[in-house]
C-alpha cells in the first residue's frame, strides 16, 4: 500500500497528541503554588530559629521529659535554671492544681509554655526571667517577666487578674504560691517557692501547686539570698516548659517536620491561627475574656499593655 494514502490520518494525530491539554497547563500554576508556599514555610521557621537564637535564652538540658500513662491529669510544668554559670542538669518539676485552681494554674502552665503575647505582641514566658527575691528560711521570688525587679508583671488574662480562692495552705516547705505585688487581686507572673512553712501567708496569696522534682534546685537557689532578699549570685530560668505525655511525646517523635525549617514555619502558622480563634471567641464573649468579671476586672482589661 501507499504511505501517502494514510499520511494526512497521521498528520491528524499527531495534531491531536500535540494539542495542549488543559490539566497540563494547570500544572505549572499548581506546583508554583505549592513551591511558594513551601518557601513561606521555610522563611517563616528560620526567622523563628533566628528569634530564638537571638535571644539569651540557653538550649534545654535534656531532650525529653514525659508523663507516665495514668498518671494524674494536673498538669506537670518544668524550669531549667542558672546559678551564675552553672545550669543544672535537672529540672526543677511542679504540679499545678489544676483541680483546685483551674484560671490560676493554666496562667503558670501558659507562661511556662510560651504560648501567649500580650497585647502589644510580647511573648509571655519565664524564658530568660529571673529570680529577683531570696530570703534564706522563707521564700524564693521569680516572675517578673517585664522589668525583673519585682514592680511588674503580666498574666495571659491581662496585667493582672482577681484571686481565685484559697483553699490551699502555704503550711508546707516547697509549694508554688502566685503574689500579689501591688495588694489584693493583683496576681500576674509573678510567684514565690516556700523555703520553710509559712501559714501568715494563706488568704493573701493563691497557692497554685508544689515542687515534685528538684527540690535540691530550690536549696542551691535559696542559699544565694540574703534577709535583704538580694541574691548573691544572678539566678535565671533558662528554659520552661510543660511535660507532656508518653501519646504526646510519641506523636511529636513521629512527626517528621519536628525541628526542621518547615515544621518550624507550620508552628508558626499553627500558632497565628490559635490566636486568631482565641481571638475571635474572646471578641464574641459577652465579659470579652477569661480576664473579666472575676479573674481581673471588667473584659476590657485583657487589652491594656504590661509594658
Amino acid at each position: 500500500f501507499e504511505f501517502d494514502e494514510f499520511r494526512p490520518l497521521v498528520m491528524e494525530v499527531a495534531d491531536v497528541e500535540q494539542a495542549p491539554s488543559p490539566k497540563r497547563e494547570r500544572a505549572p500554576v499548581f506546583m508554583t503554588f505549592v513551591v511558594v508556599g513551601l518557601l513561606c514555610l521555610v522563611f517563616f521557621g528560620i526567622s523563628q530559629k533566628k528569634e530564638e537564637e537571638d535571644s539569651d535564652i540557653a538550649p534545654t538540658v535534656e531532650d525529653k521529659y514525659v508523663k507516665k500513662s495514668g498518671s494524674k491529669d494536673n498538669p506537670l510544668v518544668w524550669f531549667t535554671i542558672r546559678i551564675g554559670k552553672k545550669t543544672f542538669p535537672k529540672r526543677l518539676v511542679f504540679e499545678l492544681f489544676a483541680d483546685v485552681v483551674p484560671v490560676t494554674a493554666e496562667n503558670f502552665r501558659a507562661l511556662c509554655v510560651g504560648q501567649n503575647k500580650s497585647a502589644d505582641g510580647k511573648r509571655l514566658t519565664y524564658r530568660g526571667s529571673k529570680f529577683h527575691e531570696i530570703i534564706p528560711g522563707m521564700m524564693v521570688r521569680g516572675g517578673d517577666i517585664v522589668s525583673g525587679n519585682g514592680q511588674g508583671g503580666c498574666s495571659i488574662y491581662g496585667p493582672t487578674f482577681d484571686n481565685e480562692n484559697f483553699q490551699l495552705s502555704h503550711r508546707q516547705k516547697y509549694m508554688l504560691s502566685m503574689a500579689n505585688v501591688h495588694g489584693p487581686d493583683t496576681i500576674s507572673s509573678q510567684f514565690f517557692i516556700t523555703t520553710a512553712p509559712a501559714p501568715w501567708l494563706d488568704g493573701k496569696h493563691v497557692v497554685i501547686g508544689k515542687v515534685k522534682e528538684g527540690h535540691e534546685i530550690v536549696d542551691a537557689i535559696e542559699a544565694e539570698g540574703s534577709s535583704q532578699g538580694d541574691a548573691s549570685t544572678e539566678v535565671t530560668i533558662v528554659e520552661s516548659g510543660e511535660i507532656v505525655t508518653e501519646e504526646a511525646a510519641r506523636a511529636q517523635n513521629n512527626n517528621p517536620f519536628t525541628g526542621n525549617a518547615i515544621g518550624r514555619g507550620i508552628g508558626y502558622v499553627a500558632d497565628a491561627l490559635r490566636r486568631a480563634k482565641a481571638a475571635t471567641v474572646a471578641a464574641r464573649s459577652p465579659n470579652g475574656s477569661r480576664g473579666g468579671a472575676g479573674h481581673g476586672g471588667e473584659g476590657a482589661q485583657n487589652k491594656k499593655v504590661c509594658w
